[in-house]
């Protein structure tokens, strides 16, 4: 949620005082069950905060009760934010480590070729969210082998060019590629197995 706004004393002790609107919204409009980045608790109560500022700001003392425009605000947003996360998901590429080449470029399908400009845009900004998050979770050559899927989905990369990169030779470089991979398919929820294709992930 873009900030446009900035609150008031008075408005920061309101919004203060209403936190408890965000934790109950959540549990009466939103299902928090999915452990899909994104989609967790915590997430979900961060962003409720964010639409419980902007109502605050936004509120006229005659324009009835702040509770009532606050869960509406609350929910209005959450219901969005669920929408735009579930629809990055849908979008995202196949993430397939099968289909390479020599020096570890992608083979171009047919899919790959059907992909618009607008739509290659999204699939890797997705992919990209993905990879940075399972970055941030690794360690050792775990992280390595995502920064290595980074430079290589992202920046067009290949193997030996990464390799260079980490002054690697590129079968160590597929290594960590592979380790990545498994930990990835391991640790997935089934919802992201299913969107970032990595039941096929060597």
């Amino acid at each position: 949620m873009k900030k446009d706004w900035t609150l008031s004393e008075d408005r920061h002790q309101l919004v203060e005082k209403s936190l408890p609107l965000v934790r109950w919204t959540i549990s009466r409009f939103i299902s928090c069950g999915s452990d899909a980045d994104g989609l967790g608790f915590d997430d979900l109560y961060q962003e409720g905060c964010l639409a419980l500022c902007r109502a605050a700001a936004a509120y006229r003392d005659d324009k009835g009760e702040f509770s009532t425009l606050a869960v509406t605000a609350i929910r209005n947003h959450l219901l969005e934010y669920c929408a735009r996360i579930v629809t990055q998901a849908r979008n995202l590429p196949t993430l397939s480590l099968e289909a390479m080449n020599e020096d570890g470029r992608e083979i171009e399908t047919d899919s790959a070729k059907a992909q618009t400009p607008e739509d290659d845009t999204l699939s890797r900004l997705c992919i990209g969210q993905f990879l940075g998050s399972r970055k941030r979770r690794y360690t050792g050559s775990a992280r390595l082998g995502v920064e290595a899927l980074e430079l290589k989905v992202l920046e067009g990369c290949g193997v030996t060019e990464i390799a260079r990169l980490y002054d690697s030779k590129p079968n160590e470089i597929g290594a960590w590629i592979s380790k990545a991979a498994k930990r990835m398919r391991e640790d997935a929820t089934e919802s992201e197995l299913h969107a970032f294709g990595l039941q096929d992930i060597a």
